[in-house]
């Protein structure tokens, strides 16, 4: 197992095996990893349309999608370029990215989870959402260079169907193809599909009529292939997603049929729940209650929870871990597993407290002390799918 660890990594550009932490398994007393590994299973056994699909959800550390990137990137390499999956209408937060695909956008009003709610809740799968009128627009264009995102051969526009709803314009590769309504009696999710030529294309969305409300776009490929959709969005904790509707968010993960969902949350948690047992009491209370809305509205999903990484703060000019991380990390051990959800570790995984002083100086973090730098999010990503690929080797020698 750990020549096979070893193997895996050592094939990946960029980062060497010797640069990562030692390998970390992921904990999962519950077999929440059950369908992230018949998911791997068809993918890796080549059969025709097979897509493992994962969609992450985080906060500032996986918004800019450096982590989430990198993780997309390896799992492509290894198992099929499956398509850069869900990507939203517009930008949900300042920082957010998605690195596999090229848009532009115009005429939005953003809504998200953090800071600009929406009282009914309906919000896409990654808690944001985007209201415009006659002329707000996006394009989404498949990738110019590279190997991956380059090509799509089916395009999904996700929306919210209410009352009075108006009308979308689509453009494919400059031509007319078609529009979509948005109204119907009540509100519901709403989904409309369409093939196209395996390939490089352009699709332009406009609003042409009325005020409409959508979520975002997916592009995929047929597979064999895997997905990673980055739903990080800065500021954001398991507090705050537990402003999505339940039945919304159930709507949306029933479609999206997704194999896996990631969640990396609690760095901002520790910044509000004091280091006390009765406040990391109720930050497990909380994180809990995200955990357990995740796995009903996806209840056919494996579950994994990431733990926050170890986080500081300048004390004299050492770099000191923040008293609440070691709380945090096992108030979400103790969430997830009562959840039913599996557990990794990240804080234990690049080396436990203090672990930061020496991310900094191998130039893995900032020197703001509570995010990794392009290199640190690499290795984190890549730490990731090696524990990932482990659980799977491992189950499957059993």
């Amino acid at each position: 197992m750990r020549a096979f660890a070893v193997a895996l990594v050592m094939m990946t550009a960029g980062v060497a095996r010797a640069e990562l932490p030692p390998l970390l398994r992921i904990e999962d007393p519950a077999g929440a990893m059950k369908r992230f590994r018949q998911a791997l299973a068809k993918v890796k056994a080549g059969k025709p349309g097979a897509l493992l699909r994962v969609v992450n959800y985080g906060d500032s550390f996986t918004s800019d999608d450096a982590i989430t990137r990198r993780a997309r990137e390896r799992l492509q390499e290894l198992h099929g370029d499956g398509g850069a999956g869900w990507v939203p209408f517009a930008l949900p937060s300042p920082s957010f990215r998605h690195m596999t695909v090229k848009r532009t956008h115009s005429g939005w009003k953003v809504k998200n989870v953090t800071f600009k709610r929406i009282p009914d809740g309906r919000y896409g799968i990654g808690g944001s959402a985007f209201e415009g009128t006659s002329g707000a627009q996006s394009t989404f264009m498949t990738m110019a260079k590279g190997t991956l995102g380059t090509k799509v051969s089916r395009y999904e526009l996700q929306y919210l169907v209410q009352p009075g709803g108006g009308t979308l314009e689509l453009t494919l590769d400059g031509q007319p193809h078609g529009t979509v309504d948005t109204a119907g009696p009540e509100v519901s999710s709403g989904f409309h599909a369409f093939d196209v030529p395996d390939g490089a294309h352009t699709l332009k969305v406009r609003v042409t009529r009325g005020r409409v409300r959508v979520f975002g776009v997916v592009m995929e490929r047929p597979g064999p292939g895997v997905t990673y959709d980055n739903l990080g969005l800065a500021s954001n904790s398991a507090r705050a997603l537990r402003g999505m509707n339940p039945e919304q968010l159930r709507q949306q993960h029933a479609h999206r049929d997704v194999d896996l969902v990631v969640v990396h949350l609690g760095g901002n948690g520790v910044d509000w729940f004091a280091p006390t047992a009765k406040s990391m009491a109720r930050y497990q209370e909380v994180n809990l209650e995200f955990f357990q809305m995740v796995r009903a509205a996806a209840p056919q999903a494996s579950c994994l929870v990431m733990a926050p990484t170890d986080s500081g703060f300048w004390a004299r000019g050492v770099v000191t871990t923040k008293p609440g991380i070691p709380g945090a990390v096992e108030a979400q051990r103790r969430a997830a597993h009562q959840a039913g959800c599996a557990f990794w570790d990240t804080f234990t995984w690049m080396g436990g407290k203090g672990a930061l002083r020496k991310w900094l100086k191998e130039g893995n973090w900032t020197t703001g002390l509570n995010h990794p730098n392009s290199a640190g999010a690499e290795r984190i990503g890549l730490g990731l799918v090696e524990a990932l690929e482990a659980d799977f080797a491992e189950a499957r020698a059993k």
